[in-house]
């Protein structure tokens, strides 16, 4: 076979997977879970959950750590400081995070020191 041949197979098959990705990424939904019901099982999966915003500490380096609770339990979640960075500049209000406001989240769970996370 010729190498102009084998080149032009990479570069469709590198297209077409490229392209299969693409749409691939519409189809990850997350799950609507309630915050006690975020588990183990849930780990690697993307969630939305929303509740009532609880021990809020905002790092110096920016990162924001709290609990979301609602009528099923809590889960502590997390938005990185680069994460926070880019929900301000795309207009989301973060001064609106405090404890006690009513919060909806979407986030990939993970495990962090034995402990489930959900970070944003």
């Amino acid at each position: 076979m010729k190498d102009s041949t084998l080149i032009r197979i990479c570069i469709l098959g590198s297209v077409a997977g490229i392209i299969s990705l693409y749409f691939l990424s519409f189809m990850i939904v997350p799950v609507d879970a309630g915050a006690g019901e975020v588990g183990q099982d849930l780990v690697g999966r993307r969630v939305r959950l929303s509740g009532t915003v609880n021990s809020l500490e905002v790092h110096r380096n920016g990162h924001m750590f709290f609990e979301i609770e609602d009528s099923t339990g809590s889960v502590d979640v997390v938005i990185w400081e680069d994460r926070a960075e880019q929900l301000s500049l795309s207009g989301t209000d973060l001064s609106r995070i405090r404890d006690g406001a009513e919060l909806a989240v979407t986030g990939d769970v993970e495990r962090y020191r034995g402990r489930i996370q959900v970070v944003v």
